[in-house]
């Protein structure tokens, strides 16, 4: 009966340990830390800002991404969101800011996206990808 209850508890601990917050270092100033708020199976649990409002127009493209880079979205100094999301069933997607991509940049793995909504480059967004063709690529821009 005491393995028993011994084991109960532990497991009772264990999902209450499960459940507590995780604590990074914030990067805005050096020794300061943010609690960030978890479930039980790591989900992240996010609210906006209180009275924050934002009106965003959104355009969707589908672009075909090669094995040669190319250019994904123009640089746009109004732009505040981005989603990349690749639906092809094989192809990997590379991403780069600013500069030509490579295969040693963002990887986009097949059915994966990259969604940028906080902080959002706004220059040239350009990408490469793993086939010769691929032509499963949603992009979604808002400003």
């Amino acid at each position: 009966m005491k393995k028993f209850l011994v084991g109960i508890l532990l497991a009772t601990f264990a999902v209450l340990a499960q459940a507590q917050s995780a604590i990074i270092r914030g990067e805005s100033s050096p020794g300061v830390y943010v609690t960030i708020k978890t479930d039980a199976t790591g989900n992240l649990y996010v609210a906006p800002a209180s009275g924050a409002t934002s009106t965003v127009a959104y355009t969707q493209t589908t672009p075909t991404i090669t094995n040669s880079n190319g250019t994904v979205l123009a640089a746009n100094t109004s732009r505040k969101y981005v989603s990349i999301q690749n639906n092809d069933a094989a192809g990997i997607v590379y991403i780069n800011f600013g500069a030509a991509a490579t295969t040693a940049h963002f990887k986009i793995i097949a059915g994966a996206t990259l969604i940028l909504d906080n902080f959002v480059p706004n220059g040239t967004i350009t990408a490469i990808g793993s086939i010769a063709s691929n032509a499963n690529i949603s992009v979604v821009e808002g400003q």
